[in-house]
């Protein structure tokens, strides 16, 4: 997901993570204005391996080592979960696949 930089005129920044549909969505300061988005060169972001024990399930109980985001995505596909991103905040989810609707 890629991360954008906001400015406010009250001289805040802000770096937003979003979805690419989401682009255009306001973004406002702490101070109530609404910040505009800032042109820039596309971060990059290195992956680094590590142990997620959220990913818990019957293949792997105490969790598994994430080396990729592919893997995470392969993982949490067995473990019957999806990424949700509500505002920001990070959640995993059952799928509905997990669930027996999809």
């Amino acid at each position: 997901m890629p991360i954008y930089v906001y400015n406010c005129i009250c001289g805040a920044e802000k770096e937003v993570f979003r979805f690419i549909k989401d682009i255009d969505e306001p973004v406002n300061c702490e101070c109530g204005r609404q910040m505009e988005r800032v042109i820039q060169a596309p971060v990059y972001k290195d992956f680094q391996p590590y142990y997620d024990e959220n990913l818990a399930c019957d293949a792997f109980p105490d969790g598994t080592y994430v080396t990729s985001a592919r893997h995470k995505k392969e993982m949490m596909k067995k473990a019957g979960l999806e990424h949700v991103d509500r505002k920001g905040e990070n959640h995993f989810e059952p799928s509905a696949r997990a669930l027996g609707i999809g």
